[in-house]
């Protein structure tokens, strides 16, 4: 788990130099040794065809407290009442968290024919009168 947050963190800083060549990607997570869910693989594609709307609606945060099946169910009815849901989240735990409720919220949609991919990318968030970084994960829906 500890290596998620550095992975998501890498692929949220490569976006930034492939937007410059107007390429986007999108990753998609998966349990690697399913059904014991230890360890996490991350597929990279492009994604230049997937839009996200920034509707603070649907916004969900996630701190090292969180648990990730609640919020995977939070993610899946989003999608299932056809929001895009976004997570947004400070620290290296609540970003395994979040990267592990994306790839369960994969399996609760799987019987909806419906797959999860997400886009990370860094914010700035106001906490007690306090700026800090965090990540966002913009999580779009597509057809299985």
């Amino acid at each position: 788990m500890l290596l998620a947050p550095q992975a998501i963190k890498a692929i949220a800083i490569a976006r930034g130099f492939l937007s410059a060549e107007n390429i986007n990607i999108v990753v998609c997570p998966s349990f690697r040794d399913y059904p014991q869910r230890l360890r996490m693989i991350f597929k990279i594609t492009r994604g230049d065809d997937v839009e996200a709307s920034a509707d603070a609606e649907s916004d969900l945060r996630v701190a090292q407290a969180s648990q990730f099946a609640i919020v995977a169910g939070a993610i899946a009815k989003k999608v299932r009442a056809e929001e895009a849901p976004f997570i947004t989240c400070i620290g290296a735990n609540a970003m395994g968290i979040a990267v592990l409720s994306i790839a369960r919220a994969r399996l609760y949609l799987k019987q909806d024919n419906l797959d999860l991919v997400f886009r990370p990318q860094f914010v700035h968030v106001n906490m007690q009168n306090e700026t800090r970084s965090a990540i966002r994960f913009a999580i779009f829906s597509r057809p299985l």
